[in-house]
């Protein structure tokens, strides 16, 4: 199945930033980059494949079937209660980076919110779904969101090799 441009641009940019992340843990926190290079890697196959939109489908047409489409309110809510609980987490946990290492603290930052990004999409709230699928140029807004997420995380990644060698030269 071909990709659409809104797709290729989540593929390269996720696997630009995964290459990035890779290379990044060569030099430091190896366990931290390379679960951000497989994130990555992870996302790009899901642009590629959709899994999100064919959950969210499923779940309309089984509501559909059992004839509680239009009281999926309350399953919309909890799943946001749950979004927001794992925003909070991931939020508590990038602060924690931040003592240790800036440039690790910004690819998680991105990183979580590429991941809400993803949950958002996956909850799919009709007003929220006209501003990230709307157009922008020759993608979709989403598109754009994804491809400054992973430049953050890309110009992180690489830094952390460019500062390292610096360390090692003095």
């Amino acid at each position: 199945m071909p990709l659409n441009p809104t797709q290729l641009v989540g593929l390269l940019a996720f696997g630009g930033a995964a290459i990035a992340c890779a290379r990044a843990a060569r030099v430091r926190r190896p366990r931290l980059w390379v679960g951000l290079a497989a994130l990555l890697a992870g996302l790009a196959l899901e642009v590629m494949l959709g899994l999100r939109h064919a959950v969210h489908d499923l779940v309309d047409s089984t509501l559909q079937l059992e004839g509680r489409y239009d009281a999926r309110g309350p399953l919309q809510w909890a799943l946001i209660a749950t979004a927001l609980s794992l925003a909070a987490l991931s939020l508590w946990g990038v602060a924690r980076l931040q003592r240790h290492d800036r440039h690790a603290m910004l690819a998680c930052a991105a990183s979580a919110a590429l991941l809400w990004l993803f949950v958002i999409e996956t909850i799919s709230l009709h007003s929220v779904d006209a501003i990230v699928y709307a157009p922008a140029g020759p993608v979709k807004l989403i598109a754009w969101l994804w491809a400054a997420a992973a430049a953050v995380i890309a110009v992180a990644a690489l830094r952390v090799r460019r500062e390292s060698a610096r360390a090692t030269r003095r």
